[in-house]
């Protein structure tokens, strides 16, 4: 455990899935499995998973829950599909960690090969990935972030500062609306910092976010992966 340094969690039940119980019930006629049965409620096997819930604060551990928004496939005797994980059973319980619903089912959530590099679990674990690789100290940097006052030090440019005027930032939170939360989940706001903004200016309150930490140059980004449509509007606003 001292190596790891995240963990993403794909559709993994912490509190124990219903329908796994109203699987046992039907366990005769669906043929229910070993690991189906241990998704049951209060099962031993997801008690043991509190032990992580208890210690990831202390061992430093980046935690990423996602789960299915769809039901999955349909079931013998006309049955219509289950949802397997929801939200209720894939929250882990840590402070400032919530779980992500994405649109995917419970099989495909962990085969990202229908949006293929631009699912969200792809670029979560491949955004972290770099971030590790950046950090270490026996590995080249990919992406060196440095800081103004390194230049004097090093004669390498820092990081370029991206600004954007008041026009830019208007256009784009009066088009982003509900798209401002996928936008914050791309950006890893956590959850913390979403609930001190101001109710129906959300948009706004994530825009601000990245300017105070000087991040406004991933919006771009981001947005091109969220809201391709606003990447224009971002560098011409009217």
């Amino acid at each position: 455990m001292r190596q790891t340094r995240f963990i993403v969690f794909l559709s993994t039940p912490h509190s124990g899935a219903g329908m796994a119980n109203w699987l046992q019930y039907m366990g005769t006629l669906l043929r229910a499995s070993v690991n189906v049965n241990e998704l049951e409620a209060h099962h031993p096997q997801l008690r043991e998973l509190t032990w992580y819930r208890d210690h990831v604060a202390d061992m430093g551990i980046k935690t990423f829950v996602y789960c299915e928004e769809h039901k999955t496939g349909r079931l013998p005797l006309g049955f219509c599909g289950i949802l397997v994980v929801d939200k209720t059973s894939a929250d882990p319980g840590i402070r400032d960690v919530t779980p992500i619903s994405l649109d995917e089912d419970h099989i495909s959530i962990c085969k990202p090969t229908r949006e293929g590099k631009r699912s969200m679990v792809y670029r979560q674990v491949k955004r972290m990935t770099e971030e590790l690789v950046n950090v270490s100290p026996s590995a080249p940097s990919i992406r060196p972030q440095l800081q103004p006052e390194s230049l004097h030090q090093t004669g390498t440019k820092p990081t370029k500062i991206v600004t954007y005027g008041g026009r830019a930032k208007i256009a784009i939170c009066d088009r982003l609306h509900d798209s401002w939360e996928k936008l914050a989940d791309y950006l890893d706001i956590p959850p913390a910092d979403r609930k001190r903004f101001e109710k129906g200016l959300e948009p706004q309150g994530v825009w601000e976010w990245l300017q105070d930490r000087k991040r406004l140059a991933e919006l771009e980004t981001a947005l091109a992966d969220i809201r391709p449509d606003l990447v224009e509007v971002l560098r011409n606003p009217q």
